[in-house]
């Protein structure tokens, strides 16, 4: 639809997520994907109320202040709340999953903690997945200071994706960029 009504650019939005297929497809396209989750975060940036399924989003973030008072490790981000921002980007047209591994040492804590498609999120909400949205291609929300006392280290990890492209290589994906965003963008 871009192409053929002569658009610079798309904006594609799901309430759910996009997968390494739709990323890999994307590529190189004048075309943004905002995902579920990042709809709600753009939303409340704006200082608009939004939500997925049954967990509201409050209007607006807290101060930094107000939000280190707030927060504690037993207590930690609701969806939506403010974090900060991995992004990922690479140049190349290989499409890629990519996880987040929450660990202590050489070990992750628990499968719970390994955050990726089938799993977006670890269990108490410090560690999740959001798709990737200009100029990332994947993303993760992290809140660092409530990740668990036992965790020493949060590893990132790009994979191919066999199921989009069975014959791709890491020949493919170069360039590779972490972005980390804080609370005020």
């Amino acid at each position: 639809t871009v192409q053929s009504e002569g658009a610079n650019k798309g904006v594609l939005v799901t309430t759910s997520r996009f997968g390494p297929g739709a990323h890999a497809f994307a590529n190189g396209k004048p075309l943004t994907l905002v995902g579920g989750p990042e709809l709600v975060d753009l939303l409340a940036r704006h200082g608009l109320r939004g939500r997925l399924g049954d967990a509201a989003v409050p209007a607006q973030r807290p101060a930094p202040a107000e939000e280190s008072a707030e927060r504690t490790p037993e207590a930690p981000e609701e969806d939506g709340a403010a974090g900060n921002i991995l992004g990922m980007n690479w140049s190349g047209s290989v499409a890629l999953d990519v996880c987040a591994l929450v660990c202590q040492g050489n070990r992750v804590l628990s499968d719970d903690h390994f955050v990726f498609y089938n799993n977006p999120r670890t269990p108490d909400g410090t560690v999740r997945m959001l798709s990737g949205f200009a100029p990332d291609r994947a993303a993760m929300q992290v809140v660092f200071e409530a990740l668990p006392a036992t965790a020493d280290r949060l590893v990132l990890v790009a994979a191919i994706d066999p199921e989009a492209d069975p014959h791709a290589d890491l020949s493919g994906f170069t360039d590779a960029r972490i972005r980390l965003v804080d609370e005020s963008g």
